[in-house]
């Protein structure tokens, strides 16, 4: 634990939430991405998701997970490249499913935000290429 003082742990948890939610926003921006990634920066997202045991940090750390979470269209892409995507490097899915269940069990569906990365980790490679093929059926450029 971190500490014995009465209320102490709550208030670490909303800074680090604060500082969480602040990369997030810094996650939205691609090049901010590229260098997140380079540090291996998705890592230290996914382990506090899966080690946390506070809510708040948690969720905050499963946004920026979101954020730097690819298209099924990438994922397909990079597969049929030989490549392997950081984000499945690391236990995104398992991290994104804990977020699901531990911080929005209650509910019937999670935000969209999570539901969409938490599907997309979560296919099968014939699911990706069926999202690949969709999108290029649509005119959509591939963007990896």
């Amino acid at each position: 634990g971190l500490s014995m003082v009465p209320g102490q742990n709550e208030h670490f948890a909303h800074a680090v939430s604060s500082a969480l939610h602040a990369i997030g926003s810094l996650l939205l921006h691609k090049g901010n991405q590229m260098v997140f990634r380079d540090m291996w920066g998705a890592k230290l997202l996914v382990d506090l998701c899966l080690e946390s045991e506070e809510s708040v940090v948690v969720h905050a750390a499963a946004m920026g997970i979101t954020a730097m979470c690819p298209s099924a269209e990438s994922r397909a892409e990079a597969h049929s490249e030989g490549r392997t995507i950081q984000m499945e490097q690391v236990s995104t899915f398992e991290a994104l499913d804990r977020t699901r269940l531990m911080v929005f069990g209650r509910r019937r569906e999670p935000p969209e935000w999570l539901h969409e990365s938490w599907s997309i980790m979560g296919m099968e490679e014939s699911e990706l290429e069926a999202a690949k093929k969709e999108a290029m059926e649509r005119g959509e450029r591939m963007d990896a």
